[in-house]
């Protein structure tokens, strides 16, 4: 084997461990970005899938992601249900993981119609809870709380996921049509998860 051979054969496995070694350095070095708290949450007043009481006691301890839908909606509630329905499944094995999604239309979302929709959509609710209440409890929560309003129609609902840690502090929201904004909430979650 000529000298330049045996240099090639020798150095291509060195540099190769080298490109490795240097990325694993990399993504060990990384630091998480920090996640600052924009809110709290103080009280929660709803009413769950199977008509009882929804307080914050049901989430303390956990990571949370809320969404808003309805269960007839034909615009942008199956695209932000199916991301939901994503985070559902990847973070399947994280029992400190928990997904809300909140009703924007109370007069039609009854806790039947809740859990009916739940059932259909094979969600365990156990992991996955579907709230709605009256207009003003809704509002008092979506406004006062999470701060991403009620509108009067429906159809204009908040296309925001927002991230929640186990003291109950907001942490980030991130807009569904966006895609580095989505993958940037499941390393969030995986940091909070931590």
């Amino acid at each position: 084997m000529s000298g330049r051979w045996r240099v090639l054969f020798m150095g291509t496995p060195l540099l190769l461990s080298f490109i490795v070694v240097a990325l694993f350095v990399t993504i060990k070095l990384q630091k998480p970005r920090k996640l600052e708290a924009f809110g709290r949450i103080a009280a929660i007043d709803l009413i769950d899938q199977s008509g009882a009481a929804f307080g914050t006691d049901r989430l303390k301890g956990r990571i949370v992601v809320f969404s808003c839908m309805f269960t007839t909606c034909q615009g942008i509630c199956p695209i932000l249900n199916e991301k939901m329905k994503q985070l559902y499944e990847r973070f399947s094995r994280q029992e400190r993981f928990h997904l809300v999604s909140i009703s924007v239309d109370p007069i039609n979302d009854t806790p039947a119609q809740l859990k009916a929709w739940s059932e259909q959509n094979g969600i365990d609710n156990s992991r996955w809870t579907f709230l709605t209440g009256t207009r003003e409890q809704l509002k008092a929560f979506l406004e006062g709380e999470l701060m991403v309003g009620l509108p009067d129609d429906p159809l204009a609902h908040s296309d925001r996921f927002i991230l929640m840690d186990g003291d109950l502090a907001l942490r980030s929201s991130y807009r569904m049509g966006d895609a580095s904004s989505l993958a940037l909430m499941e390393a969030d979650i995986f940091q909070l998860l931590r």
